[in-house]
């Protein structure tokens, strides 16, 4: 665990990210885009989980270009409303999924997993239950994400979403952060 996380007895987490514990948006979403464009250009849409989506905007963006049937959030309890908001007049089936209830996006299928500056932020415990649970069920996968402070957490993304995926890696303008993605391999057959 790093300076910007905690966990409680029961394992659930919270993001020590601003002052007081504010949630912290990065306000990327065109960076992010411009990402999921380059690395999955034949991506055309179906069901998306999105890990820790701040203010639902970057959501919002997927479901205004793509063809979107059901999209989850997976997110600290006092982000998800501020998602819910931001997709109010999205017509399409929704779920607003608590962190500490993840284990129910466990060995769903979806054709896109998308995180943007999450994974690095939380415990590693966690990290690692959503790329061995949820990445394999999964047929496009895209995270931006990076750490500076711990450089292992660039080779860790790059190791687990290698595993099952034909993967793109390219630096971005943003921070540390580089952009992951790809297809699920053929032989998988989902």
């Amino acid at each position: 665990m790093n300076k910007y996380e905690v966990e409680d007895s029961q394992k659930h987490i919270t993001a020590l990210w601003g002052k007081n514990g504010h949630g912290h948006y990065t306000r990327q979403e065109e960076i992010y885009m411009k990402y999921l464009k380059l690395i999955l250009p034949n991506f055309a849409g179906g069901k998306v989980i999105e890990v820790g989506p701040g203010t639902g905007k970057f959501a919002l963006m997927i479901c205004q270009k793509y063809s979107i049937s059901e999209y989850t959030i997976l997110d600290i309890e006092k982000n998800i409303d501020d998602s819910k908001k931001t997709l109010e007049s999205v017509n399409i089936p929704k779920k607003f999924i608590k962190s500490q209830d993840y284990e129910q996006c466990f060995n769903n299928k979806y054709d896109l997993f998308v995180s943007n500056m999450c994974l690095s932020e939380v415990p590693e415990y966690y990290r690692n239950g959503i790329a061995d649970n949820i990445f394999g069920n999964c047929q496009n996968i895209l995270i931006i994400d990076g750490d500076n402070e711990n450089p292992s957490f660039n080779v860790w993304l790059k190791n687990k979403i290698g595993k099952s995926f034909d993967t793109v890696v390219k630096e971005t303008e943003y921070k540390s952060c580089i952009a992951v993605g790809g297809n699920i391999f053929k032989h998988h057959g989902i």
